[in-house]
């Protein structure tokens, strides 16, 4: 027996040690509640959704203090949970934007192949969503959190990389322009909507809206104003996005804003983006940012009262 605990001591140091450099690495996670939780005296406007939002809003653009609580992958029950844990502690909000991209009523987090994602918001925000198991290593240890294979990745590195590359004080990840011709495509546009389509299911309509209506009937009662977006896409990822999808989308928003007074902008095939703005077929490079959030500014924000 002290032979095998003399074998294991060294392997048990490793792993501890391991785990240490793992726990204390800032991710777009902990950064963003670090982040968010130093400003949430001024913050004005808040910046929910998905990888669409993170990459494609730049607060700095706004007339008025705002934050980007976007990240990649986050659906509509995550906008509601973290705007929830956090409204009651931000006295300055005055207006939500939340994104409505082309399968965000059709998806849920904890049901995509994203949902590693959600044991980062259970660890670093404390949000659980539902059939998450307390038996799951993910719970507990960085290694099955980060993955063994990338975990071997950060060893092999000295753990000297930077998770945060891009990522601003007020939330918003800058995509750079560099090679963004290569990733822009009406092949590469079909396979982003086909990967988009097989994410969606028909049940997460209604549960979506109704998510959706509860958050939105809790700021508006603090007189809050919302206002859904729908971000700019290129014609390459647009080309193949399906009418039906768009026409209930529309008009789950349109009951929404009619029972509760809030607005929708709609800049999916806005003619004033090109090319040069994007850095895949539906994100937004920090030149389209710069102009999309400038054009947030001017058509929406201009027209609320921060009084």
């Amino acid at each position: 027996m002290l032979k095998l605990l003399l074998f294991m001591l060294p392997l048990l140091l490793l792993f501890g040690t391991v785990e240490v450099k793992l726990a204390s690495m800032p991710n777009t996670y902990s950064q963003k509640r670090a982040d968010l939780e130093s400003q949430l005296n001024s913050i004005q406007i808040l910046v929910l959704g998905p990888s669409h939002a993170l990459h494609g809003i730049d607060p700095a653009a706004f007339s008025h203090k705002g934050y980007n609580l976007a990240n990649a992958s986050q659906s509509l029950f995550y906008d509601k949970e973290l705007t929830l844990r956090y409204l009651d502690r931000m006295p300055a909000l005055r207006l939500v934007l939340i994104p409505i991209s082309y399968n965000s009523l059709y998806t849920q987090l904890q049901d995509s192949k994203e949902n590693f994602r959600c044991w980062f918001y259970s660890k670093y925000w404390g949000i659980e969503a539902p059939g998450m198991t307390a038996l799951d290593l993910r719970r507990y240890s960085g290694i099955a959190l980060y993955t063994p294979q990338t975990t071997w990745e950060f060893i092999c590195k000295g753990f000297r990389l930077d998770l945060l590359e891009g990522l601003a004080s007020n939330g918003y990840l800058r995509y750079d322009t560099t090679d963004c011709l290569k990733n822009i495509s009406f092949t590469l546009g079909a396979k982003r909507v086909e990967l988009y389509r097989r994410m969606m299911k028909e049940e997460h309509y209604a549960e979506n809206v109704e998510l959706l209506t509860n958050l939105v009937s809790t700021l508006r009662q603090r007189n809050i104003q919302v206002c859904f977006i729908t971000t700019p896409v290129f014609k390459t990822f647009a080309r193949y996005c399906e009418t039906s999808v768009f026409q209930s989308n529309l008009a789950a928003l349109k009951d929404i804003c009619s029972s509760h007074g809030c607005g929708y902008k709609n800049y999916f095939n806005d003619p004033r983006f090109s090319i040069k703005d994007f850095y895949d077929n539906d994100h937004l490079n920090f030149i389209g940012a710069t102009r999309f959030s400038a054009m947030l500014d001017s058509e929406v924000i201009s027209k609320v009262n921060f009084n």
